[in-house]
C-alpha cells in the first residue's frame, strides 16, 4: 500500500506574497512557482482567484488603464470647475 501524501496548506499572506511577484512585479507564474517550490498551478489560480476578486469588487469590470483614463478626465473637469469658480 502507498501512503497518503499530506497536503500541504499556504497561508493567505504566502499566497498574497505570490500573487504580487505576478501581478505587480511581472515575473511568470511558472518561475513563481520555482522559486517558492509550489506548483504553478497554484500559482495561476491564486493569481486567478486575485483577478476575480479585485475586478468584481473594486472595478464594475474596468481595466486599469480604462479607470487610468477615466481618473485623467474627472481630474481636469474638476480642474476646469475651479478655474471656472474662481474666475
Amino acid at each position: 500500500m502507498h501512503a497518503r501524501k499530506a497536503r500541504r496548506r499556504f497561508t493567505q499572506e504566502f499566497k498574497d506574497d505570490a500573487v504580487s511577484l505576478v501581478v505587480e512585479q511581472g515575473y511568470s507564474s511558472a518561475e513563481v512557482g520555482r522559486r517558492l517550490g509550489v506548483s504553478e498551478n497554484n500559482v495561476n489560480r491564486w493569481v486567478r482567484q486575485y483577478r476575480d476578486k479585485y475586478k468584481s469588487a473594486s472595478t464594475n469590470g474596468l481595466t486599469r488603464e480604462q479607470l487610468e483614463t477615466e481618473l485623467k478626465r474627472l481630474q481636469k473637469k474638476t480642474s476646469a470647475l475651479r478655474w471656472s469658480v474662481k474666475s
